[in-house]
């Protein structure tokens, strides 16, 4: 009976980390397919980009945050994330400029007796401007 409880024990600790460790890769994958969504989203919405009615849809760094945030991917992980969105060179959103997406993401540990309660994570995604 004792033996049974000490491997229990020991087995359902591995089972609980394992799955935390695929709870952090799968928020990960979450948070780079964020990063290039909101790069895409923004490499159309340059400088010259005109709607059919020929108003400017140019995006901004909010508007590039906001679609970010707003994707709408599942969070299992339960943290925000933080998007900041950087056009090289500097606020130069013409065509051929370059749009950098970086998110930043803090995802919980829920498993006890763990010293770090948290793991940050970061990724990002650079393209050029199309237009």
């Amino acid at each position: 009976m004792i033996e049974f409880v000490l491997s229990l024990t020991a087995l359902m600790t591995f089972v609980f980390v394992l799955m935390e460790i695929c709870i952090v890769f799968y928020t990960y994958g979450m948070i780079s397919e964020c990063a290039r969504e909101a790069t895409r989203y923004a490499i159309v919405r340059g400088s010259t980009c005109l709607t059919s009615s020929s108003t400017s849809c140019t995006a901004s760094a909010t508007t590039i945050s906001n679609y970010a945030k707003g994707l709408g991917y599942p969070n299992i992980g339960g943290g925000t994330l933080a998007v900041v969105t950087n056009f090289i060179p500097s606020g130069n959103q013409a065509p051929g400029s370059q749009v950098k997406v970086d998110i930043k993401y803090t995802v919980s540990i829920k498993v006890p007796f763990v010293p770090t309660n948290a793991i940050a994570l970061d990724s990002s995604s650079e393209m050029y401007i199309l237009q």
